[in-house]
């Protein structure tokens, strides 16, 4: 549908028509997966969980932020917000490289990304 030729043309499309890096949808799969399972009202599943899955819930409620009474509804937002902050880093990398670049072209670039930083803030 596009021809996106770098990875930070990618992301941006990404962050403006509000969908998830594949790695992030997984994860937010898993979530409400795991949450599901977690409450679930047959006490086998609560066993299975509290066997195998409840610390690979802790580790990714841990990697998102996301406090565990929450609902599930919540999860989303949780993954969006380190998506946006991975976003950001992304570009703030990307300007500090055009910044120690001395060529006039990069420099132009530079001010594209800061723009766009701006724009996202």
């Amino acid at each position: 549908m596009f021809k996106l030729k770098s990875v930070c043309n990618l992301y941006y499309m990404q962050y403006f028509m509000e969908t998830l890096p594949v790695n992030y949808a997984l994860d937010l799969r898993k979530l409400n997966f795991l949450q599901k399972l977690s409450v679930h009202h047959t006490s086998v599943m609560n066993l299975l969980f509290s066997l195998t899955a409840s610390k690979e819930f802790e580790l990714l409620c841990k990697n998102y932020s996301v406090t565990q009474p929450q609902a599930h509804g919540r999860f989303r937002a949780c993954v969006r917000q380190a998506f946006v902050c991975h976003l950001a880093g992304f570009y703030i990398s990307i300007l500090l490289y055009f910044m120690y670049s001395s060529c006039t072209y990069c420099s132009a670039s530079a001010c594209r990304v800061l723009h766009s930083i701006v724009r996202l803030i």
